[in-house]
C-alpha cells in the first residue's frame, strides 16, 4: 500500500498542483529546517530546495528523491503522467538517459542550481484527488502544528522567515506576510511598530542574509543572486550589499571561502 505523510495528504486533498506545492511549501517546515520555493516566471513554473542549516553542497541523491517525490504527487493528483518542463541540476553530468526516462523531459546539468520546472498550465491543472472534508481534517492540525512552531519564535523571526521563501523574483509585500501568519496587514503593522520594527529593515536583513547564503553555498552568477533576493538587476544588488558588507559580492565571497580552506 502507498503511504503518505500528513503533509502529503494535505497535498493531495488540495484543489490543484499549484494548491498542493503550495501546502507542501508551508508544512514542510514542520518537518526539518527546510524550504520549498515555488518562483513562477512567464509560463514556467520553479520548484527548488534549500536547505538554510547546511554547510556543504546537498547530496546529489537528496535531490533526485525530493524532485522524484514532487513529481509523484503532481502525477497522482491530476491522474495522469505529468510532465516536466526540464530539470536543472548543478551536478556534472552523469546518468543523463536515466534521469530523463524517469522524468519524462531534458535534464540539464552543470546548472547555477537545482530547480524542477514546470509548464504553467500543468501547475493549474485540478487534482481528482481533492477532498474538501478531508482536507478540513488535516489542515487544521497542521496550522495549529505550525502556528505553535511559529509562535516559539519571535515576531522578527518570523517575519523574516517568510520574508526569504517570498524573495525569489519578487518584492514581498506586507500583506502576503500577514496572510502567512493568519493576521490582517493592519494587526501585522501595529506589532511590528509595537517591537519598534519596520518592515522594510526586516526586508533588508532577510536579503542581507539570503545573500550571504547564496554567495557561500552556491555557483550563482551575480545576475542570479540579485533576482533571486528581488532586485531588479545585478547593479541595485551590488550597492545594496556595498552598502551593507563595505565591499563587493565578489570580494567578500573570495575572502570568506578562502578563509573556509
Amino acid at each position: 500500500m502507498e503511504r503518505y505523510s500528513p503533509t502529503a495528504i494535505a497535498a493531495l486533498y488540495s484543489r490543484s498542483f499549484r494548491d498542493a506545492l503550495q501546502r507542501i511549501a508551508r508544512y514542510k517546515r514542520l518537518t526539518c529546517p527546510e524550504e520549498i520555493r515555488i518562483v513562477e516566471r512567464g509560463e514556467e513554473c520553479a520548484v527548488e530546495f534549500a536547505w538554510l542549516l547546511a554547510e556543504q553542497r546537498e547530496p546529489p541523491t537528496l535531490i533526485d528523491a525530493c524532485f522524484a517525490w514532487i513529481l509523484t504527487i503532481g502525477q497522482r493528483g491530476t491522474g495522469r503522467r505529468v510532465r516536466p518542463l526540464r530539470v536543472e541540476l548543478a551536478r556534472p553530468e552523469g546518468y543523463g538517459r536515466l534521469y530523463e526516462d524517469h522524468f519524462g523531459c531534458p535534464v540539464k546539468f552543470g546548472r547555477p542550481r537545482n530547480r524542477l520546472l514546470f509548464h504553467g498550465d500543468d501547475i493549474a491543472a485540478p487534482f481528482l484527488t481533492h477532498n474538501p472534508d478531508l482536507l478540513e481534517m488535516v489542515a487544521p492540525q497542521l496550522e495549529a502544528e505550525l502556528s505553535q512552531q511559529l509562535a516559539e519564535r519571535s515576531l522578527q523571526e518570523q517575519v523574516k522567515g517568510i520574508l526569504k521563501k517570498f524573495l525569489a523574483g519578487q518584492k514581498p509585500r506586507l500583506e502576503d506576510v500577514a496572510r502567512e501568519l493568519r493576521v490582517s496587514a493592519r494587526t501585522l503593522q501595529r506589532r511590528l511598530l509595537a517591537e519598534k520594527l519596520t518592515f522594510q529593515s526586516l526586508v533588508e536583513e532577510a536579503r542581507r542574509e539570503m545573500a550571504q547564503h547564496y554567495l557561500l553555498q552556491s555557483s550563482l552568477e551575480l545576475n542570479e543572486t540579485a533576482y533571486l533576493l528581488g532586485y531588479e538587476d545585478p547593479n541595485s544588488f551590488i550597492r545594496a550589499f556595498h552598502q551593507w558588507e563595505g565591499t563587493s559580492p565578489g570580494e567578500w565571497r573570495s575572502v570568506r571561502s578562502a578563509s573556509t580552506v
